[in-house]
C-alpha cells in the first residue's frame, strides 16, 4: 500500500482530502528547495552560459568573415581555382556557424526573458518580401515556384517588427529548404476578424508520425530535414512558437495539404491585429 496511509487515517473523503492537502503544503517546500529551486538556478546558469559564449564568438566569426570576403573578391591579390574552392568552402563553413550561434542567441534570450518587444507600425507584405529577396539565389537554384497572396484589407498592424521578421525568415527558409526541386511554396497573409492569419506552406513530402508530436521541441529533426540540411540546428521552429506566443499568436500546422497525394506541410500563424503604440511588457 501507500507510504500516505501512515499519514491518512481511515476516515471520511472529506478528511482524507484535507490531510492530503496539509501533507502537501508539508511536502512542496522541501522539494522546492532542495529539488527544484537548484534545477531552475542550474538551468537559468546553462542559459547565461550559452548567451555569454554565443556573444564571444560572434566577434572572430565576423572577422573571418570579412576576410573571406575580401580574399575572394580579389581585394588582397588575384588568387587561383584552387585558393578560391577553399575560401568558398570556408565562407560556408563560418556562415553555418554564424547562424547556428544567431539561433542560439535567440533562444537563450527568449529563454533568460532578454527580448525586448516593441510596438511599432509593420506593413506584413513587406516583411515577407524582404525575406523572399534573400532567399532568391536558393530559390532560383532550385527552380522553385512561389505562389503569393496577399490581403489587400490588411491594415498596417503595430507589434514587434524584429519578431515578426523572425517569424517569416524561419517559416519560409523551412517552406524553401526542405522541398524539392521545382516543387512549389507558397505564402498567402490576410486578415480575419480579429487576427492575420500567416499560411505557409511547400508542397514537400507530408510530416512523419513522430513530427506531429514533437515539431516544436527544441533540438527536434526529422529524418527528411536531417537528409536535406545535415548541418541544420532544430531551433527554428521552437523560436517562432516562442515568438508567436509572446505576441499573443498562436501556431499550428496541417499534413498532408495534398489529400490524395499525400503531400505537402503548411504552417499557420495568428496574430493580434490591435496593437499598443508603446513597449510590450
Amino acid at each position: 500500500m501507500f507510504a500516505f496511509q501512515y499519514f491518512l487515517p481511515i476516515s471520511s473523503p472529506l478528511e482524507n482530502f484535507i490531510d492530503a492537502f496539509f501533507l502537501l503544503l508539508i511536502i512542496y517546500p522541501v522539494l522546492y528547495i532542495f529539488i527544484f529551486k537548484p534545477l531552475v538556478k542550474q538551468n537559468k546558469e546553462k542559459t547565461e552560459f550559452v548567451s555569454f559564449a554565443s556573444h564571444q564568438l560572434r566577434s572572430p566569426l565576423t572577422s573571418i568573415n570579412w576576410y573571406t570576403e575580401m580574399l575572394l573578391k580579389g581585394d588582397t591579390g588575384e588568387i587561383n581555382s584552387n585558393q578560391k574552392k577553399y575560401l568558398n568552402e570556408i565562407y560556408k563553413g563560418n556562415k553555418r556557424m554564424t547562424e547556428l550561434i544567431n539561433a542560439l542567441l535567440d533562444v537563450s534570450r527568449l529563454e533568460l526573458g532578454t527580448i525586448i518587444l516593441e510596438s511599432k507600425p509593420v506593413q506584413f507584405q513587406n516583411e515577407a518580401e524582404s525575406v523572399f529577396l534573400e532567399l532568391e539565389s536558393q530559390i532560383l537554384s532550385q527552380k522553385i515556384v512561389v505562389e503569393k497572396k496577399y490581403d489587400p484589407s490588411l491594415p498596417v498592424i503595430f507589434t514587434d517588427p524584429k519578431s515578426v521578421r523572425m517569424i517569416f525568415q524561419n517559416l519560409l527558409n523551412n517552406a524553401v529548404k526542405y522541398v524539392e526541386v521545382g516543387g512549389k511554396v507558397g505564402l498567402e497573409i490576410s486578415k480575419q476578424e480579429t487576427d492575420v492569419l500567416i499560411k505557409v506552406w511547400n508542397d514537400g513530402p507530408q510530416l512523419s508520425e513522430e513530427s506531429r508530436h514533437k515539431m516544436f521541441f527544441k533540438f527536434f529533426r526529422d529524418d527528411f530535414a536531417k537528409q536535406k540540411d545535415p548541418d541544420g540546428s532544430g531551433f527554428g521552429l521552437y523560436i517562432v512558437k516562442t515568438v508567436v506566443e509572446n505576441l499573443g499568436g498562436k501556431i499550428w500546422f496541417e499534413s498532408p495539404i495534398e489529400k490524395e497525394e499525400g503531400r505537402g506541410v503548411a504552417f499557420y500563424v495568428t496574430l493580434p491585429l490591435v496593437g499598443k503604440k508603446e513597449k510590450i511588457n
